[in-house]
């Protein structure tokens, strides 16, 4: 299956043709793959994501040409001046959301560009902070050398990606307890 993604699918040609899906607004698949010269098949995938993350919406059948629609599409203009990479955590954010199930080596090939390079390590190390924040579950165990990890994307919630931060906080080692967290509420 891993095979299959690889050789078809990367993040650059899922932005474009996100970017212009939103430019026509209403489309087909052969309306995106004929521009951006991609294969109709792998535009259809974009499209079955875009439509279970409830971006696009089906419109009508005219023979044998489905018809979609953008949902919301003031809000999900894609600005024309935004870089297709903007970092290596949207690259492999963006990824995770296409691939659904994948190996840190599928996400730094699909995340990987000219301007943003993403290695297997980074990859892996995202891997692992998604897995702690509950984004990802386990499939397959890694067995060094002869396999590596394999995930599945369990939780959705939309195209900014999840990052790690530093919290400020006040520890009280008498009470063994956090009196104050900042940014937090009471």
């Amino acid at each position: 299956m891993s095979d299959q993604i690889v050789r078809g699918y990367n993040s650059d040609n899922y932005r474009r043709a996100w970017k212009t899906a939103c430019e026509l607004g209403r489309f087909t698949a052969a309306d995106i793959a004929a521009p951006l010269k991609v294969s109709p098949i792998t535009v259809r995938h974009y499209i079955s994501v875009w439509e279970r993350n409830g971006e696009i919406t089906f419109l009508e059948r005219q023979g044998t040409r489905l018809f979609y629609q953008v949902a919301k599409a003031e809000e999900q203009q894609v600005n024309s001046t935004q870089p297709l990479s903007p970092d290596p955590l949207w690259n492999m954010w963006a990824a995770a959301r296409l691939l659904q199930r994948f190996t840190p080596l599928d996400i730094a090939i699909h995340a990987n560009t000219p301007e943003t390079p993403v290695s297997e390590a980074d990859a892996s190390a995202y891997c692992q902070l998604l897995l702690r924040g509950g984004y990802l579950r386990v499939l397959e165990k890694a067995r060094p050398p002869r396999r590596r990890a394999t995930y599945r994307l369990i939780r959705n919630t939309g195209p900014e990606a999840p990052v790690e931060k530093r919290v400020r906080a006040v520890l009280d080692p008498n009470l063994g307890e956090y009196v104050h967290i900042a940014g937090a509420s009471k």
